[in-house]
């Protein structure tokens, strides 16, 4: 889960797989690192998702209190690690990914662009599932030690207007 199974080569489907897997392992990692079952080893498969000189950065920011964005893998791992320690216990949030897009994709320069929509739900009870937030991730990706990995992870989540920030200039612009 915490760096993708695919290797990270040249062609471009195995690289659109790769930056899927790393999508999607981002999500299942984030809900693997709090609660009674927490996995033991996640600060360093979470930090394995990261480019060594990584930023992310949420729009607003709802829960990490730092500036934005933040910098370097170390410092992104103990933000979250502090949001998923903030979290009353038994509490259950799933994040998931939806409608992924890769564009940009230069395979054999291992770099590319990605843009997820989200929704965190919150687990209530076994019968109540309540979506708590949405929005869309703008990614950067990069190949960094012969992995796919985050170099840049902005969250711009949905307000009661619309989203919180508009999207990086030109995002959409690929979309066909």
């Amino acid at each position: 889960m915490a760096s993708t199974s695919t290797n990270a080569g040249t062609g471009s489907e195995s690289a659109r797989l790769a930056i899927l897997e790393l999508v999607a392992g981002y999500g299942l990692l984030l809900d693997a690192g709090f609660g009674e079952f927490a996995d033991p080893g996640w600060a360093d498969k979470f930090g394995a998702l990261w480019a060594s000189d990584a930023s992310f950065a949420t729009y607003p920011d709802l829960a990490v209190n730092s500036n934005m964005p933040i910098q370097g893998r170390e410092a992104i791992v103990v933000a979250v690690a502090n949001i998923l320690r903030s979290f009353p216990h038994p509490h259950v949030v799933r994040h998931l990914a939806t409608n992924t897009y890769v564009d940009e994709l230069d395979a054999a320069g291992g770099t590319a662009r990605a843009r997820s929509g989200l929704i965190a739900a919150g687990v209530l009870s076994l019968s109540e599932l309540r979506v708590h937030r949405s929005g869309v991730y703008f990614d950067w990706v990069r190949i960094e030690d012969g992995q796919w990995r985050f170099a840049r992870r902005d969250l711009i989540y949905d307000g009661l207007n619309g989203p919180a920030a508009p999207p990086p200039e030109d995002w959409f612009a690929t979309l066909s």
